[in-house]
């Protein structure tokens, strides 16, 4: 953090230094801190090959606050590559996996929450309605 602030102190205008920042926010769980400097940076970034962090770092904040339409949006830009293998983590399926996992276990209000998230992403999820 220290480092960051002395970066900017003498390029303030860095694209790369505030999607550092950004990423920094995100890492922490600090994901409006992190949408909000994504938010006024990504304008800049075209939607091409070498450009899938950008997009992946502005989602997962998104996600995170739970905003899965515009997060997905954001996704929907990743082409191939590391990034999109990510984005596998974020899906409704994924959410109703773990729920399930926390059924198993008997921790029903952990299976609830993330049935939640699961709904939330994709409220036609018929194999989620059955687990509820």
């Amino acid at each position: 953090p220290q480092h960051l602030a002395d970066a900017k102190k003498i390029m303030p205008e860095s694209f790369e230094l505030a999607f550092l920042e950004a990423q920094y926010h995100n890492s922490i769980d600090e994901f409006e801190k992190a949408k909000n400097i994504l938010v006024k940076i990504i304008g800049e970034v075209p939607v091409k090959e070498g450009n899938e962090q950008y997009f992946y770092e502005t989602g997962y904040a998104f996600h995170k606050l739970g905003d899965y339409k515009t997060a997905e949006t954001y996704f929907a830009k990743i082409g191939e590559g590391e990034y999109k293998a990510r984005l596998k983590l974020f899906s409704a399926e994924t959410y109703e996996l773990i729920a399930e996992t926390y059924f198993a276990v008997y921790d029903y209000e952990k299976t609830d929450d993330y049935l939640k998230i699961a709904f939330a992403i994709n409220p036609t999820l018929t194999s989620a309605f059955e687990l509820q």
